[in-house]
């Protein structure tokens, strides 16, 4: 039943999401039914609300961006430096500065479908802050040509 309502609804199963007249909670559909977040205990419990949520009681589902979760795969473009070829890569989530990283530049995909559909302007944006924070931070060295100096006479 409740993958014939996702369907319909448009979502996967296990999409986050919050309800229009309620943003504090944050709610899932499972095999199982409907599910809410419970912060206090820090798990996922059914709710009551299964027969307002078909009625549409509670308002719109305000779909929440998909994060990885610890230890979950997820896909992101990175580039070979020496063989100048970039590609897509899965790997899993840990949480750390490059996992963090990757998400707030928006580099991070639930599939490499995905992903590879945003190659280019990760590419491109990945370039860009190469550019605007690596090269500022760490600068080049300057190279001076050195000519023959000429040798004022005493």
């Amino acid at each position: 039943m409740w993958e014939y309502v996702c369907k319909q609804l448009g979502v996967e199963l296990n999409t986050k999401f919050k309800l229009e007249n309620n943003l504090e909670v944050t709610y899932r559909i499972t095999t199982k039914g409907l599910e809410f977040y419970n912060t206090s205990e820090d798990k996922w419990k059914p709710s009551p609300l299964v027969e307002d949520f078909l009625e549409n009681r509670l308002g719109d589902m305000v779909l929440l961006p998909w994060r990885p979760e610890y230890g979950e795969y997820y896909w992101f473009v990175t580039w070979d430096s020496e063989e100048r070829k970039e590609y897509v890569k899965s790997e899993l989530w840990l949480g750390n500065e490059v996992c963090q990283l990757r998400f707030v530049i928006g580099n991070y995909f639930q599939t490499k479908e995905q992903a590879l559909a945003c190659k280019k302007d990760m590419i491109e944006k990945m370039e860009e802050l190469e550019e605007t924070y690596v090269l500022k931070a760490h600068p080049l060295p300057r190279v001076i040509k050195i000519k023959q100096l000429k040798r004022e006479k005493h």
